[in-house]
């Protein structure tokens, strides 16, 4: 057995491209009716699902992985196209911190 190491960049984007695998599988097998209270699983239901289980995982909310941190990365002339043209752009590695599952959800208010 070989010593323990830290993972590479290349293991951690596979455990968590697996981890988002399954939760689309989930989602996409589960019952067009709720066994508990017989109502009907929309599709916004859905996607709504899908979205707060993969911001759950990247915010460290589940077994088997950490938290991870999201962060702008534009390509290298937004900044300058968007500056000449009296726009607001995303800073190069700036991190949003942690969007929580709620913030995604359809029924919250915009804005």
């Amino acid at each position: 057995m070989s010593e323990p190491r830290a993972y590479t960049p290349d293991e951690m984007r596979e455990q968590l491209a697996a981890a988002i695998r399954s939760i689309v599988r989930y989602w996409a097998i589960m019952p067009n009716i709720r066994a508990m209270t017989g109502t009907e699983v929309t599709n916004l239901d859905r996607c709504e699902g899908v979205a707060h289980s993969i911001l759950a995982t990247l915010a460290g909310d589940t077994l088997g992985l950490p938290a991870f941190t999201i962060s702008a990365d534009p390509h290298p002339d937004d900044k300058e196209f968007h500056i000449e043209n009296g726009l607001n752009w995303f800073e190069a590695g700036r991190s949003i911190g942690r969007l929580e599952p709620a913030e995604v959800c359809v029924s919250r208010p915009p804005g």
